[in-house]
């Protein structure tokens, strides 16, 4: 347990799947289930996983409501995973997300924003129900 601003506790980890079908799987069965989950782009998934496609695809993440964080790995304050500690895993497997992603059969022109359950999702679909009648 840490108190109020101490720090992390934990971190939110998408990338110990080796496929986009098993992290799509856990998105529609664990949790907070997303049930159209395997016929989502895993930007459209959620959030965090627009950030992580933007990042691992070196893409700008501007328009996420998360950021990445300028801090380089190795001066990161704070208690990191033990695998991040072996020297040339987190840019290997940073470069072997990138190919995962890029093999992914259901692409990446959409974002969480395509979403219709996001606040921008919620509101284009407004839109274009306003535009239908």
């Amino acid at each position: 347990y840490l108190r109020f601003r101490m720090g992390h506790g934990g971190f939110h980890f998408h990338n110990f799947f080796d496929t986009t079908q098993q992290l799509r799987n856990k998105y529609r069965t664990y949790g907070h289930p997303v049930p159209e989950a395997n016929n989502l782009t895993i930007s459209e998934i959620h959030p965090d996983l627009d950030l992580f496609v933007d990042c691992a695809l070196d893409r700008s993440a501007t328009s996420n409501k998360h950021k990445t964080l300028t801090t380089r790995l190795e001066e990161f304050e704070g208690r990191i995973p033990i695998a991040y500690t072996i020297d040339g895993y987190s840019l290997g497997r940073h470069k072997e997300m990138g190919q995962i992603l890029l093999d992914d059969e259901l692409g990446h022109s959409k974002s969480w924003h395509d979403n219709p359950v996001s606040p921008v999702g919620k509101k284009n679909t407004a839109v274009s129900d306003k535009k239908g009648k």
